[in-house]
């Protein structure tokens, strides 16, 4: 329906594209970094005030501490060697379009999909979402529009002409 709209009002060139062989690693490369970070900035709170740290932090924090410098080292390059791959591999397109999540929000106490957003983080591309959506329990979930690295103006005019179909 949106790529129809649009087409309407200027012609924009649409290929779907599958970059699940790179994508799966990201989130286990992202969990060390992310891991080590915490337990290295948060080490003065894990040790004086845990009761002021969500499990979540902690469970992330005690991750990083058995995480050497060595696999911290190593996740860092492996960083640049995917982001310099979907790079390469993303550089004919102006803008890439996914979803934001893979769906509505999950009911509490329920499991949450991997974050998609993460991935885009992790590779340093600027990223947006815009809240387009509703999943069967009308809870919102939104389009995640992506740029090539340093192309933010890009992302932003194309952002600004999607929300006009809102």
């Amino acid at each position: 329906m949106f790529l129809r709209q649009t087409q309407e009002t200027e012609p924009i060139y649409y290929r779907k594209i599958n970059l699940n062989n790179i994508f799966n690693e990201i989130h286990h490369w992202h969990s060390v970094i992310y891991d080590k970070g915490l337990a290295y900035y948060f080490k003065n709170e894990f040790r004086n005030s845990q009761s002021a740290l969500s499990d979540l932090i902690l469970q992330s924090i005690e991750s990083g501490d058995k995480i050497s410098s060595h696999e911290y080292y190593n996740a860092l390059q492996r960083q640049v060697e995917i982001r310099n791959v979907v790079s390469e591999q993303l550089q004919e397109f102006d803008i890439i379009l996914c979803p934001s999540t893979a769906g509505e929000p999950p009911l509490c106490g329920n499991t949450e999909l991997p974050d998609l957003c993460l991935i885009w983080t992790f590779l340093g591309n600027p990223s947006l979402s815009i809240p387009l959506f509703r999943g069967p329990n009308n809870m919102p979930f939104g389009l995640q529009i992506v740029a090539a690295k340093y192309n933010d103006f890009k992302l932003l005019a194309f952002a600004d002409f999607v929300s006009t179909f809102s």
